[in-house]
């Protein structure tokens, strides 16, 4: 084989080694990127429940209240029309 053929597969070599170096990068760098994504679901799920949790808490106190007003209304309704 000619020297020239020798460098240049030399260089196609080293060109396709390289690339695959870049895409190693590159995939490391996804891979942290989806991890830190995951991540961050997995906290914005957790703290969702805790909202749901709280939301359905004041819900139900809302309800007791408001049947705990209805009785004392009902009261002085009967306090007043005697």
């Amino acid at each position: 084989m000619s020297d020239n053929i020798l460098n240049a597969t030399d260089r196609m070599l080293r060109e396709i080694q390289r690339e695959l170096a870049d895409i190693r990068d590159d995939r490391i760098i996804m891979m942290a990127v989806l991890n830190r994504l995951d991540s961050n679901h997995a906290s914005f799920t957790q703290e969702l429940r805790a909202l749901r949790s709280q939301f359905d808490r004041f819900r139900i106190e809302v309800r007791e209240n408001n049947n705990e007003t209805r009785e004392v209304l009902a009261r002085i309704e009967k306090l007043v029309t005697k």
